[in-house]
């Protein structure tokens, strides 16, 4: 076709849009820091620990290993882009001393 855009120009445009997107991602992703939420184990995530999903399909990381098929109520702690780190809820992170 004629007046096609150069390759660099393209890929410029495309780098632009990848980054608009994952920074909406993350904004959206890091509304959900400080909820609870129930989630259906998967299995083993790329790093460790175990990967499942919320009801509203969101995935998310939990340390420990947990057998696929178990739900477990989940503290979001974090928030990346594509998913979401959470601990189990009845977990408390110890007080402060002092």
């Amino acid at each position: 076709m004629d007046e096609q855009l150069d390759k660099p120009m393209v890929q410029e445009r495309f780098d632009r849009l990848v980054a608009l997107q994952e920074a909406i991602a993350l904004e959206r992703m890091r509304e959900q820091v400080g909820s609870s939420a129930e989630v259906l184990i998967e299995g083993l995530g790329r790093k460790g620990g175990a990967r499942g999903r919320t009801r509203g399909n969101r995935v998310v990381h939990v340390g420990g290993e947990h057998a696929p098929g178990t739900f477990l109520d989940v503290r979001i702690v974090g928030a990346h882009p594509h998913h979401l780190d959470g601990e189990l809820a009845d977990q408390r992170e110890p007080a402060a001393v002092g």
